[in-house]
């Protein structure tokens, strides 16, 4: 899975990353549910970590592509396209992104 952090600006100098690289796996959940639960008009209580993001959830291109900008600068990372069509469920989006912050 192609996630990046971004630690250096476009000169190569070092660029402090945000405080949401202390998060953990529930606080990211917290978060990506927050962002669902606004971008769908649900509510939060309609989403667990096996989740489908796509079988269970009406996400359609341009609701994903605005999830996948708010969560790059959220959590101040890169999610490639190959990224994104390996997550299946919600708590893989949770694994890709902690395993980015850490």
């Amino acid at each position: 899975m192609a996630v990046s952090k971004n630690k250096e600006n476009k000169d190569g100098a070092k660029v402090p990353q945000n405080s949401a690289s202390a998060d953990n796996k529930e606080a990211i959940f917290d978060t990506l549910t927050d962002m669902l639960s606004e971008l769908l008009d649900m509510p939060k209580t309609n989403f667990a970590p096996d989740t489908m993001l796509f079988e269970d959830l009406p996400l359609d291109s341009l609701q994903l592509y605005e999830l996948v900008v708010d969560l790059e600068t959220r959590y101040d990372i890169h999610i490639s396209d190959e990224a994104i069509e390996m997550v299946q469920t919600i708590g893989d989006v949770v694994e890709m992104i902690f395993n980015a912050k850490n």
